[in-house]
């Protein structure tokens, strides 16, 4: 539960000051990595609960140099969005999250988002539905 709300905690620092430093010439970059190969993630996938784990079964992992080179790419093409390796994951997120923060491409947003919004809530379903699994199961062994 801590995870989501720091992200987002990131993403409101990086509009602020995104919006407050351009005028003096400094740009602010985010980042949204995808899931990366790393010790920590294979760790992390120790506990991961089955039902977390079958929400992200159809993502792919990255190596961590592909996503270090899309970030560094992002930053270097002055970016404010930076995705991942990922192209529908970062369409998706440009799309459906950007909110009033600069887009990259906002005729291809527009004339997409009534699909990501269908894919969206499909994947909110089906989440809610793993969390629900989990809590029966919880539930069960208690």
């Amino acid at each position: 539960a801590a995870y989501a709300p720091s992200k987002f905690a990131v993403r409101a620092l990086a509009d602020v000051l995104r919006n407050e430093l351009q005028p003096f010439g400094v740009k602010i970059s985010i980042a949204y990595p995808p899931d990366t190969k790393s010790p920590g993630f294979d760790n992390e996938n120790k506990s991961k609960p089955k039902e977390c784990k079958s929400i992200y079964a159809l993502s792919d992992t990255y190596e961590s140099e592909q996503v270090a080179d899309a970030i560094l790419d992002g930053i270097m093409a002055g970016e404010y969005h930076i995705g991942s390796p990922d192209f529908i994951q970062n369409r998706m997120i440009n799309s459906l999250t950007v909110g009033a923060s600069p887009r990259q491409d906002w005729v291809l947003d527009l004339l997409l988002s009534p699909i990501w919004a269908l894919i969206a809530e499909g994947f909110r379903m089906y989440a809610d539905y793993q969390a629900s699994k989990y809590a029966s199961r919880l539930k069960k062994s208690s």
